[in-house]
């Protein structure tokens, strides 16, 4: 957990960096292409290095340089080469700003700025990919002593009252949604890659290759985990939690679905429901994919009896649909 907060603060760091650098783009796009419309060459001589106030901060480097019988100073925020103060560059200027100049060949403040955007989509990548393996490896030890997943026997054990209980949909389905949903993110991915002509290609593709990762996470861990204040229901997107006092039944899939829904009534008197999509036991599901799921149902509804959830209507085989409001 320790790990994680610290990996959360760098991934907001690395946020913050991202908003800076496209601002920076905003700001210096108008500046190049006044150059690139205006240009005027001058000598220009590096006579000051200003250092940043943070770690994170940027140098600046002050440069001088005559136009027009008037002595201007102009701030970069990086160089090429390692020049010495004192040393002069060749420098781009626009004529209708002369404040605002640039090493010749390059474009300034704009190039420094999609390097840094560069390196903070790149960095960022890098953490939630990180969090993404940490969170499932610790999960998976957690769970180990939680749940055991049956793959030949499909008879519910008895559940204990006050036991945590993790419910899985079926390895076969698990892996049909890894094998399948992030390859819309791996083909958008290629997308730029491929086109050069893609603007920031680079940083876009890294992102979307770090997202893959936790999409594949995402659809590997979907299921229903059961504490004895909280059921958690893990889907591939949206994580919902429901207090198990809370909880009045658990229907049977409908032929429109085919899959099974969870029921509970807030402390407002108010029904709610959430789909139990990746526990489908309809028709088109594969008949051991479909015993698993009813096996894992009717040990959730054995579990939600024995953890005092009975006096609420989940009862242990009936099927039970929500009241209208």
């Amino acid at each position: 957990m320790r790990l994680i907060g610290h990996l959360w603060l760098l991934a907001v760091v690395c946020l913050v960096g991202i908003v800076a650098e496209l601002v920076g783009i905003h700001q210096q796009t108008p500046v190049q292409r006044g150059i690139d419309a205006h240009t005027v060459t001058v000598t220009g001589t590096y006579t000051e290095l200003i250092k940043g106030r943070t770690k994170l901060s940027d140098d600046t480097y002050v440069l001088t340089y005559g136009y027009e019988d008037r002595l201007i100073r102009a701030a970069l925020r990086s160089l090429p080469g390692s020049p010495a103060p004192g040393d002069t560059l060749c420098l781009e200027i626009d004529a209708t700003h002369p404040d605002h100049a640039r090493v010749c060949g390059t474009h300034g403040g704009l190039d420094d700025a999609r390097q840094g955007l560069v390196i903070g989509v790149t960095a960022l990548s890098v953490i939630l990919v990180i969090m993404a393996v940490s969170t499932l490896l610790g999960q998976r030890r957690r769970e180990t002593g939680i749940v055991a997943e049956t793959f030949a026997a499909f008879d519910p054990p008895a559940p204990v009252i006050g036991t945590e209980m993790l419910l899985r949909a079926a390895p076969a389905t698990r892996w049909t949604m890894v094998l399948s949903f992030p390859c819309v993110l791996v083909m958008l991915a290629w997308w730029p890659l491929a086109d050069p002509t893609v603007a920031y290609r680079g940083p876009l593709a890294t992102l979307l290759l770090a997202l893959t990762a936790v999409l594949a996470a995402r659809c590997w861990r979907v299921g229903v985990r059961c504490t004895p204040e909280t059921v958690t229901v893990r889907g591939v997107l949206i994580t919902r939690r429901v207090p198990a006092v809370q909880v009045t039944g658990v229907e049977d899939a409908d032929c429109l679905t085919e899959c099974p829904t969870l029921h509970w009534r807030d402390p407002s008197g108010r029904y709610h429901r959430c789909r139990l999509r990746y526990f489908g036991t309809g028709e088109r599901s594969l008949g051991s994919v479909s015993r698993y799921h009813l096996a894992q149902l009717a040990r959730l509804r054995a579990w939600l009896t024995a953890n005092g959830a009975a006096a609420n209507g989940a009862g242990t085989g009936a099927t039970r649909s929500a009241p209208a409001p």
